[in-house]
C-alpha cells in the first residue's frame, strides 16, 4: 500500500506534470508549425507574421516577464513569511501596478502601431502596411492576455499548483491550429493570428479555473495600488536591465530580421531561419538546458558549502554530459536536418527555399552544443548569486551577432557576394556563441568559480576526444549514405538509427564492457 502511494506521488509530482506538459506542448508546437508551413509556406506574409509578434513580445518582456522571472515570487514569499496578509497585499500591488503599466504601453502601441512598425521593421512594413499593422495590433491583444495569465501562473506555482501551467501552452497551440484549419482558406494569415488571440484567452482561462477552484479565500490576492511600496521600488530597480538578459532571443531575432531584409529577394528568409532554429532548439532544450538546470541545483549547494574543488568537478562533469549528447545531435542535424524539415514543411528539394534552409541548418547545427554550453555557464554564475556577469555574457553574444552581420554587410562585401545570405546569418549566429563562450569561460576561471587546471583532466579522463570520434564516425556514415537517402520519413529515421548504432559501436570499443554503465551515467 505504501509503495503504491509513493509511486502515485512520484507519478503526479510537479516535475512530472511539468515535464509531460512541456513534452506534449513541444510535440503540438511541431504539429502547429507543420500546418502553418503547409498552409502559408515561407514568404513575405509569413515574415510579417513572425516579425509582427516580436514588437508586442519585447514590450511584454520589458514590463512583465523581466519582473516575473525570479523577482516577483521571491519578494512575495519573503513578505508572506513575515506577515501573511501583507504578502498577499504585496502580490496584489505587483499585479495591479505592472499590468496597468503594461496595459497603458500596449494601448499606446496599438494606437501608434504604424509609426512603431515603420521604425523597427521599415522594410517588412513597406511590403504590406495594412497587414503588418493589423497583425501587430492582434498580437498586442494576445500578449495582454498572456501577461495576466503569467501572473496567475506564477501565483499558482508559488502555492505548488502546476496543472494549469502544464496545460496552458497546449491550449494556446490548439487555438492556433483550430484557427488555421477552420479559417485559413477564407482569412489567410489572419486565421493564425485570430487563433493566437483565442489561444491566449484559453491560456488565461485554464489558469483562472485552477486559481478559483484551488486557492482558498484567505490565500487569494486582490489588485491594489501602493506606489510607495519599498518592494515595488526594489522590483523596478531589479527590472531595469534584467529584461536584456530575459529578452536575448527576441533581440537576436530582431537583429537577424533586420539583416535578412537587407538582401534582394529576401521574402521568406526570416521564416526559414525560424523553421531551422525550431529544429536546432529541440536538442538544446532536451539535453543542454535540462542538464544545465539539473547541475544548477548541485552547484548552488556546493557553492553555499564553499566546496570549490567539488563545484569545479561538477561543472566539468555537466559539461561533458552536455557535449556527449549535443555533439552527435549536431552531426545528425548537419547531415539530414534539411531533408527532415523539407518533408515536415513540404519544401521541394529542388526549390530555392530548400537551398536556403539547408544553408542555414549547415551552420546553426554547430550552435547546438555551443548554446547548450552557454546555458551551463549562465547557470554556474547564477549558482554563485551572480546575475550581472550573465548579463555581460548576453551583451557579448548579441553584440558579436550584430558586429559579425555588420562586417559581412559593410566590410567583407566581396565575401558576402559569394556567400548566400542564409550562410551569412548562420555564420554570424554561430560566431556570437563562440565569442560569448570564450568570455564566459575566462570569467568563470578569473573569478575562481572553476579551476582551469581541471580542463586537461576533463579532456583526458572523460573520454571526450574519443566520444568526438564516435560522432565523426557517425557523420562519415551520414555523408556516404546521403546520396542513397530517399525523401521519406522511413528512410530518414532508418538512417538516423543506423548512424546512432555506429556512434554506440565506437563507444563500445572505447568503454568496452562498461558501455551500459557509462550510458546510464550520461542519462
Amino acid at each position: 500500500m505504501y509503495l503504491k502511494k509513493t509511486m502515485t506521488l512520484k507519478l503526479f509530482s510537479p516535475a512530472f506534470i511539468l515535464s509531460i506538459g512541456t513534452l506534449l506542448s513541444y510535440i503540438l508546437g511541431i504539429v502547429r508549425d507543420l500546418f502553418f508551413a503547409r498552409y502559408y509556406g515561407a514568404n513575405a506574409i509569413t515574415d510579417s507574421y513572425f516579425s509582427a509578434f516580436l514588437i508586442s513580445d519585447i514590450i511584454m518582456i520589458i514590463f512583465v516577464s523581466s519582473a516575473l522571472l525570479g523577482l516577483v515570487t521571491p519578494l512575495f514569499l519573503q513578505e508572506r513569511e513575515k506577515n501573511k496578509t501583507a504578502g498577499y497585499t504585496l502580490f496584489g500591488v505587483f499585479f495591479a501596478t505592472i499590468l496597468s503599466v503594461f496595459a497603458v504601453v500596449s494601448f499606446i502601441g496599438i494606437f501608434f502601431t504604424p509609426e512603431i512598425a515603420s521604425f523597427f521593421f521599415s522594410v517588412q512594413f513597406a511590403k504590406d502596411p495594412e497587414l503588418f499593422t493589423n497583425l501587430v495590433r492582434l498580437f498586442f491583444i494576445t500578449n495582454f492576455f498572456f501577461a495576466i495569465s503569467n501572473f496567475i501562473g506564477n501565483f499558482l506555482m508559488a502555492h505548488k499548483y502546476f496543472l494549469s501551467t502544464a496545460l496552458s501552452p497546449l491550449i494556446y497551440n490548439i487555438g492556433i491550429l483550430v484557427g488555421i484549419l477552420l479559417c485559413a482558406d477564407t482569412h489567410g494569415i489572419y486565421a493564425a493570428a485570430y487563433g493566437a488571440v483565442a489561444g491566449s484567452i484559453g491560456h488565461l482561462s485554464i489558469r483562472l479555473w485552477e486559481y478559483f477552484s484551488e486557492i482558498s479565500a484567505d490565500k487569494k490576492f486582490y489588485p491594489s495600488f501602493n506606489w510607495e511600496s519599498p518592494q515595488l521600488k526594489e522590483l523596478a530597480k531589479s527590472m531595469a536591465f534584467r529584461w536584456i538578459t530575459v529578452g536575448t532571443l527576441q533581440i537576436t531575432l530582431i537583429s537577424i530580421h533586420h539583416f535578412s531584409q537587407g538582401f534582394e529577394n529576401n521574402d521568406g528568409l526570416y521564416s526559414l531561419f525560424l523553421y531551422a532554429r525550431n529544429l536546432e532548439s529541440a536538442p538544446v532544450m532536451i539535453f543542454g538546458f535540462a542538464i544545465a538546470t539539473s547541475a544548477f541545483q548541485v552547484l548552488s549547494l556546493l557553492f553555499a558549502e564553499n566546496k570549490k574543488e567539488e563545484m569545479s568537478q561538477t561543472f566539468y562533469i555537466a559539461l561533458y554530459k552536455i557535449l556527449f549528447w549535443t555533439i552527435p545531435m549536431a552531426v545528425g542535424i548537419y547531415f539530414i536536418g534539411s531533408m527532415f524539415l523539407g518533408l515536415v514543411y513540404n519544401i521541394s528539394i529542388d526549390s530555392s527555399e530548400y537551398i536556403t534552409l539547408e544553408s542555414i541548418l549547415l551552420m546553426i547545427s554547430f550552435a547546438i552544443p555551443l548554446e547548450s554550453i552557454l546555458s551551463l555557464f549562465v547557470r554556474t554564475f547564477n549558482a554563485t548569486g551572480d546575475t550581472k556577469t550573465p548579463m555581460l555574457i548576453t551583451f557579448s553574444q548579441i553584440g558579436t551577432l550584430i558586429a559579425t552581420m555588420f562586417i559581412f554587410k559593410y566590410i567583407l562585401f566581396d565575401v558576402s557576394k559569394i556567400l548566400l545570405p542564409a550562410t551569412q546569418i548562420g555564420i554570424s549566429y554561430v560566431v556570437s556563441f563562440i565569442i560569448s563562450i570564450a568570455i564566459g569561460y575566462f570569467l568563470l576561471c578569473s573569478k575562481n568559480i572553476i579551476s582551469s587546471h581541471l580542463l586537461e583532466d576533463f579532456i583526458q579522463k572523460t573520454g571526450f576526444i574519443l566520444s568526438i570520434l564516435g560522432s565523426v564516425t557517425m557523420g562519415l556514415f551520414f555523408y556516404f549514405s546521403s546520396s542513397y537517402i530517399t525523401n521519406s520519413y522511413f528512410n530518414i529515421i532508418l538512417v538516423s538509427l543506423i548512424g546512432a548504432i555506429f556512434f554506440c559501436a565506437v563507444l563500445g570499443i572505447i568503454w568496452k564492457k562498461n558501455i551500459l554503465r557509462n550510458l546510464k551515467q550520461m542519462l
